[in-house]
């Protein structure tokens, strides 16, 4: 005799007769292998390595690819840092998608934050002393594709396959004077 009423639904169960849930270790391994198969697809990552931090963004594939070195990508990823929270502090919209994920993780900041003028100067100036050691270590000339390199890549985070020799030398050349600044 048929049973009245809705069908089981499939799946397993708990001892009580209960769907069991996927637990958060699922869901979290199922998040990971989410973001591993992007970094495949979208950098080209090996597979074995693409749980690696450093193909998330642009300035750690092209250290992973050894256009930069990891000093150069510490420089890269301070100035990053002072960059977006300037950014942030002064209430500039983001670049793009991918760039405000990377900014507010990077700049760990609340979006309920109300800078002081105290804040903002400090930030500013640290931004000026950091442009200013570049344009003094390059010189005025150099300086200029050296930011644009940078600001292609770091804070952009334009794709590292766009990065060609022309573009990595001034590139390097802009990281390696920030490094010096940054003590790195």
């Amino acid at each position: 005799m048929a049973r009245a009423g809705r069908k089981r639904k499939a799946g397993n169960r708990q001892p009580n007769g209960q769907l069991s849930r996927p637990g958060e270790n699922q869901q979290a391994a199922e998040m990971v292998s989410v973001g591993v198969r992007a970094r495949v697809l979208h950098f080209g990552a090996p597979e074995n390595q693409a749980r690696d931090p450093n193909w998330g963004h642009t300035l750690g594939v092209l250290m992973l690819k050894g256009i930069i070195d990891k000093h150069q990508l510490a420089a890269g990823n301070a100035y990053m840092e002072q960059y977006f929270r300037y950014c942030r502090l002064k209430g500039f919209p983001p670049r793009n998608a991918k760039v405000a994920s990377y900014a507010e993780m990077i700049a760990g900041m609340s979006s309920g934050h109300i800078p002081d003028d105290d804040t903002v100067k400090r930030a500013q100036a640290r931004i000026t002393d950091a442009q200013t050691a570049v344009i003094d270590s390059l010189g005025i000339q150099q300086s200029i594709p050296a930011f644009k390199a940078l600001e292609t890549f770091a804070l952009n985070q334009e794709h590292p396959g766009q990065c060609t020799p022309s573009k990595a030398g001034p590139l390097r050349q802009c990281l390696n004077a920030l490094a010096k600044h940054y003590g790195v």
